[in-house]
C-alpha cells in the first residue's frame, strides 16, 4: 500500500450550453411610393439547422406581408437549400418577400 496521496478524480468537463446559433431571416418591401425600401424585419433564432429549416419553409407559405394589404395570390420559390422566395400578387401591385436560413458568423 502507498503512502502517496491519491489523484483526485478529474472533473468531467462541462458540455457548453447549447447556443442558437441558426437563424431565419426574413426580408421584405417597407414603406410605400419613393419611400419604399427593402429591410430585414425579422430574426429568429433557433438551436439546430433542422429546426431552422422548418421555421423558413413554413415562414415562406404563411407569413403575411406588410405589402400588399389585401394579397390575393401567392407563388413560393426555393431558389437554394436554405432560401424562398415568395412572390405575393396584391388588388394593386405584386411583392415579394425572401426567407433565408443563417448560421452566425460567431458560431
Amino acid at each position: 500500500m502507498s503512502n502517496r496521496p491519491q489523484d483526485p478524480v478529474p472533473e468531467r468537463p462541462q458540455d457548453p450550453a447549447p447556443t442558437r446559433d441558426w437563424f431565419v431571416l426574413t426580408e421584405e418591401t417597407v414603406g410605400s411610393g419613393d419611400q419604399k425600401r427593402w429591410s430585414l424585419t425579422e430574426i429568429r433564432s433557433f438551436f439546430s439547422h433542422g429546426e431552422a429549416l422548418a421555421f423558413a419553409d413554413d415562414t415562406a407559405r404563411t407569413y403575411q406581408p406588410r405589402h400588399p394589404s389585401s394579397p390575393r395570390n401567392r407563388r413560393v420559390f426555393r431558389v437554394g437549400e436554405d432560401i424562398w422566395i415568395t412572390y405575393v400578387e396584391g388588388a394593386m401591385q405584386t411583392f415579394h418577400f425572401r426567407v433565408s436560413v443563417a448560421r452566425s458568423a460567431d458560431a
